[in-house]
C-alpha cells in the first residue's frame, strides 16, 4: 500500500491547524440514537492527532483512536502530556484489520481517511469497503457509525487555494474520494441503515488559518492539507509564485472572499449517519 502523504512528518502541523468541523452534528447524531453517552464506547478510525477523539472523550465513557501513522499517534498522546488516560486511548493500528473484538463499541467515526487508502491499483474501493466492514464488525447492534467525506463540489470549491493548483490535482482527488452515493450503498450492503446526511457550513477544517491568504507561502500551513503533497517541486514553485503575484496585484483577498461565499453554502465536509441493524 502506498500513500503520497507522509503523516509522520506533518503530524505536528496537522495537530496545530485542524479543528473538529461538524462536532455538534456528530454529538447530536450519536445522542439521537444512543441517548446518554456517559456509558458508551466509541472507536475513531483514522484518528490522526486526535482532532475529534479529544472532544468526543468529554462525552463518551471511552474513546479509542486508531491510526496507522505512528507520528500522528505520538502527537495525539503528546497532547495529553503523554499521560495514560483510561477514557481515551490512542493505538497504532490498521483500519483494514482492527484488533478490537466483535460488538465492542457503541459508536464509530470514520473522518476524512478513506481517500488515503491506496494500493497499486487505480480503484481502491475494495479497501474503503473493507474498513466499513470492519467497523460494522466491532459495533454493537443499534450502534451508530458516522462517516465524514467530501462531495465533488466540496473538493473543487471547499477551499479557495484549490483553484490555484493544477486542475489535475482536484481531478485526482475526486477519483480517490469515495462518493457520497458509494458510501451509502456500501454501508447498506454490509448491514447498516442510512439515517441522514448533514453539512456544517459555519466552520472550516483549518480554523482561522484558512483565512490567512498568505498562509500557503509557509510549509507548515501547506502541511495541514494533503493536496500539496501531490504537487511536484516545479508545480509548488508555480503555486507560490501565483500567490505572490495575486497579492502584489491586490486581488488575492478578493479571490479568497469570492470563494468563501461559495464555501458558506456547500461546506467542506459531508457527514453521513448509519445505524447497525
Amino acid at each position: 500500500m502506498i500513500t503520497p502523504e507522509d503523516f509522520n512528518k506533518v503530524s505536528k502541523d496537522y495537530s496545530k491547524t485542524r479543528v473538529p468541523v461538524g462536532f455538534d452534528i456528530l454529538i447530536g447524531c450519536y445522542i439521537s440514537q444512543l441517548g446518554s453517552l456517559n456509558d458508551k464506547h466509541l472507536i475513531d478510525i483514522g484518528c490522526g492527532a486526535g482532532v475529534y477523539s479529544y472532544p468526543l472523550s468529554e462525552h463518551f465513557n471511552k474513546v479509542v483512536g486508531i491510526d496507522k501513522s505512528e507520528g500522528q499517534i505520538e502527537e495525539a498522546i503528546a497532547k495529553n502530556n503523554g499521560q495514560a488516560d483510561l477514557s481515551l486511548q490512542f493505538i497504532v493500528g490498521d483500519a483494514l484489520e482492527l484488533s478490537q473484538a466483535n460488538t465492542s463499541f457503541d459508536a464509530g467515526l470514520i473522518s476524512l481517511m478513506l481517500h488515503h487508502l491506496r494500493d497499486e491499483s487505480e480503484n481502491n474501493s475494495h479497501l474503503q469497503s473493507k474498513v466499513i466492514e470492519e467497523v460494522y464488525r466491532v459495533l454493537k447492534p443499534g450502534g451508530v457509525l458516522m462517516i465524514a467525506g467530501c462531495s465533488k463540489s466540496q473538493v473543487y470549491d471547499g477551499a479557495w487555494y484549490c483553484n490555484l493548483v493544477p486542475s489535475r490535482i482536484p481531478d485526482a482527488r475526486i477519483k480517490i474520494h469515495p462518493t457520497i452515493e458509494y458510501l451509502i450503498s456500501e454501508s447498506i450492503k454490509y448491514g447498516f441503515t442510512f439515517d441522514g446526511r448533514f453539512v456544517q457550513t459555519d466552520t472550516v477544517l483549518q480554523g482561522n488559518n484558512y483565512f490567512n491568504r498568505l498562509g500557503p507561502l509557509e510549509e507548515s500551513w501547506r502541511n495541514a492539507d494533503s493536496i500539496f503533497s501531490s504537487l511536484s517541486p516545479s508545480e509548488l514553485t508555480d503555486f507560490i509564485k501565483k500567490i505572490k503575484t495575486l497579492e502584489a496585484q491586490g486581488v488575492l483577498e478578493d479571490l479568497v472572499e469570492r470563494h468563501e461565499e461559495v464555501r458558506k453554502n456547500i461546506g467542506q465536509v459531508t457527514f453521513l449517519k448509519f445505524i447497525k441493524i
